[in-house]
């Protein structure tokens, strides 16, 4: 990879070395090298319209992110190696919003799932209206469910 080509140029005779398209080619090697994994972290699924916002108020960088213009050739042009720890602090950010998201997900689909069980009471022969059946499974949930978004209210990425 980069790595062989900066080594390749690195025994380069001085003359070569000493001019000053081989100084701009390393720096441009190296540059690529350090993009890669921004490249990684800009793929992202958890990224969401409001982390690219953030990110280009960030860098003071504009994204067109149609995929029909949007180029390699762009993303470099807009020297985001420089803005590399700002750029995972927000995907950081992004990854725990979308942990947060996807528990919350799960607390409404096991309340839109439960169901309670209800039994008819008779006193005697007489049918007197319903009744609820055993509901420690349903307070159980409710308390774990009551415990995790708790925990998920007091992150700093709500």
């Amino acid at each position: 990879g980069v790595e062989e080509f900066a080594k390749r140029l690195r025994k380069f005779p001085k003359e070569v070395k000493a001019l000053g398209v081989c100084h701009v080619l390393e720096e441009r090697m190296m540059e690529f090298k350090n993009s890669i994994p921004l490249f990684a972290d800009l793929k992202n699924d958890a990224l969401r319209e409001r982390h690219w916002q953030r990110l280009m108020e960030m860098t003071g960088k504009n994204f067109d992110m149609n995929p029909e213009t949007f180029t390699l050739e762009n993303l470099f042009a807009m020297e985001l190696h420089n803005y590399a720890e700002t750029i995972s602090d927000i995907v950081g950010s992004a990854n725990k919003e979308l942990s947060i998201e996807k528990s919350i997900n799960e607390v409404v689909n096991t309340w839109n799932s439960l169901q309670f069980t209800v039994h008819k009471y008779t006193k005697g022969t007489q049918e007197r209206g319903h009744i609820l059946g055993a509901v420690d499974d349903i307070v159980l949930s409710l308390d774990d469910n009551a415990m995790n978004l708790q925990s998920m209210a007091a992150s700093r990425f709500v």
